[in-house]
């Protein structure tokens, strides 16, 4: 009887053993915390520009366009969105096709149990496209499917958007050589993998305003019925003489028509970064959505596009509101014109 117990004693110990080390492996919690601790802006220093990050289980994952140090586009991963650290690169070597290793404006995108990474190359003898690779892990390796999208003025800046039924849509900026630059949008197979149907122009930037022709680094999210576009625009990249902005548009299709923000640009220079932009916007786990998006230094000296975060609140006509460095209230309410909670 006494042999008995023990085993069973031992039996018990040891399923006991193996949860704790399964909860050890999988970590404190199975979501990030619901907003990311106090924090100073950057919270990635050194060049990393045209960020995007996605939330993938209890993580956050970023990829940025690549940098001097860096063989291809970096991939970063935090717990919170503000400590980040490199995990890995997209890939040791650029595409076959392509002419270099010059990759920018990547998208990471979870499809099921699938990561894809949707970036511009240069296609060899000729304009950078739209390519995507694809993995089981976003540390890759990521397997280059080839160009999605080539047009004779460039193709750049990739994002994905789903509608409500959950389709997929690329989304991405057409260079305009002497002309303004445009926006597109295509439909996507479910894999992702290639493109459907007809593409359709769904926005030309203004030589007339803040813009300055420049439109770039489109992401279209849904809040509220309504479809978001942020994007960027005006004079970039040199820290000395750009004039880069973010504004926003919003539509109730993908497909358009697409109405500006009347008080745009809605983030722009400030004392501390200048030229912010190009960025993604996310919801954490409260319901709060955050930007992160690349700005240089606006005094001293410049470590590149630098890695920056600051919170989206909503007004009550819907549109969005960056104030940088304010801290999210306990519900995520919409605020009125002035910034002040509305009742």
């Amino acid at each position: 009887m006494e042999v008995r117990r023990l085993y069973i004693a031992l039996f018990v110990l040891a399923v006991l053993a193996v949860g704790v080390t399964r909860a050890l492996a999988q970590g404190p919690y199975e979501m990030p915390p619901a907003d990311p601790p106090p924090y100073a802006n950057p919270v990635m220093t050194g060049d990393f520009p045209d960020p995007t990050a996605v939330r993938i289980g209890p993580e956050y994952w970023a990829i940025t366009t690549r940098a001097k140090g860096h063989p291809s586009p970096p991939i970063l991963r935090s717990p919170d969105l503000v400590r980040w650290t490199v995990a890995g690169n997209l890939n040791a070597a650029p595409p076959a096709w392509s002419s270099g290793r010059q990759q920018w404006g990547p998208w990471l995108d979870r499809n099921g149990d699938r990561y894809l990474v949707y970036y511009s190359a240069r296609k060899k003898f000729g304009r950078p496209c739209v390519t995507v690779g694809e993995s089981l892990n976003p540390l890759g390796p990521y397997t280059d499917h080839g160009p999605l999208v080539c047009q004779p003025n460039a193709s750049i800046d990739p994002s994905v958007v789903r509608n409500v039924h959950g389709t997929p849509f690329l989304v991405w900026k057409e260079n305009g050589g002497n002309s303004p630059s445009s926006l597109w949008v295509q439909q996507l197979s479910f894999d992702g993998l290639s493109l459907l149907g007809p593409r359709r122009k769904i926005m030309v930037g203004s030589r007339h305003n803040w813009e300055g022709g420049l439109i770039e680094g489109a992401r279209i999210v849904q809040r509220a019925g309504w479809y978001y576009l942020f994007y960027s625009g005006g004079r970039c990249c040199a820290p000395d003489t750009c004039k880069y902005a973010l504004g926003v548009a919003r539509s109730k299709s993908i497909y358009g028509p697409w109405r500006r923000y009347k008080k745009n640009p809605i983030l722009r220079s400030t004392r501390s970064w200048k030229c912010p932009g190009h960025g993604a916007v996310l919801q954490t786990p409260s319901g709060h959505w955050w930007l992160v998006y690349n700005g240089y230094r606006a005094r001293g000296q410049t470590n590149g596009r630098e890695m920056l975060l600051d919170l989206v609140r909503w007004k009550r006509e819907g549109w969005p509101l960056i104030i940088p460095g304010s801290r999210p209230v306990s519900d995520p309410a919409p605020v009125s014109d002035s910034g002040g909670t509305t009742p």
